[in-house]
């Protein structure tokens, strides 16, 4: 939240466009005080139910909690859980008006068993093959308008298939084309796909994972930095750290 507070206070709150995975994360809450007795299994009492919004409608809804504009583009089922998570998003006035619709695979949503403040069990609806055909066309078209209508486009990864290479590439166009700029909050170890981008926000664990090297010391921060310089183009502008080096942010200009 500390990162997305900076961001929009620099920008002065123009439209935000968040690009990435449209998780809607499920919290089934009760108890499992006893064992099946038809397998070895916990029995599970169901007491009540959560929705909330994950993955980059998350970080729209944070935005819009700063005093944002937000719209979120990404991909969505024609399922039940779209229509749940869409109905989130406009109860905050987040516009959800550019998300492309994939009959080919089900909304993403996470559901998570609590037994008291015990996660017991956790399932994964998704598909996370890369985005192809008419969809991947669909989502290219929404960051192929010009005007683009966007000062500021944040990408948000998490690793579902929608933030390929192609469009990255066309995101940094488009922002470009807007005299605005390009976030990303990154996932996994190919940081190429994000060159041209201008601001990075790995935490330390990703950034460790994406250039192999451990950090333990400020010059293992130097040479990370260093590694992902080489990587996307971006220059090291702040470290922020607490305890021990935790978070830090990459821009180009």
């Amino acid at each position: 939240m500390q990162r997305l507070a900076r961001i929009v206070r620099d920008l002065g709150s123009p439209p935000i466009l968040v690009v990435g995975d449209l998780i809607l994360d499920c919290y089934i809450e009760g108890s499992a005080r006893r064992v099946s007795p038809e397998a070895p299994v916990l029995v599970f009492e169901k007491e009540g139910e959560r929705v909330l919004l994950g993955g980059a409608c998350n970080v729209a809804a944070n935005l819009v909690s700063l005093g944002a504009k937000a719209a979120v583009l990404g991909l969505v089922g024609e399922d039940a859980t779209a229509g749940s998570l869409r109905e989130l998003l406009r109860d905050l006035r987040i516009d959800d008006s550019p998300c492309v619709v994939d009959p080919s695979r089900p909304t993403t949503r996470k559901t998570r068993y609590v037994s008291r403040t015990q996660q017991v069990l956790r399932v994964d609806e998704e598909r996370r093959h890369p985005l192809a055909g008419e969809s991947r066309a669909k989502l290219l078209a929404q960051l192929g308008q010009r005007p683009f209508p966007y000062r500021a486009i944040l990408l948000s990864d998490y690793g579902k298939g929608v933030l390929d290479r192609g469009v990255v590439e066309a995101a940094v166009a488009a922002a470009q084309s807007a005299g605005g700029i390009v976030v990303v909050d990154p996932k996994g170890t190919d940081y190429e796909k994000y060159r041209g981008v201008d601001l990075l926000t790995p935490n330390r664990e990703e950034a460790e994972m994406a250039t192999g090297i451990r950090i333990r010391s400020s010059d293992d921060l130097h040479r990370v930095a260093a590694r992902i310089r080489a990587l996307t183009g971006v220059r090291s502008s702040r470290s922020c750290a607490s305890r021990a080096p935790a978070a830090w942010r990459w821009r180009t200009r």
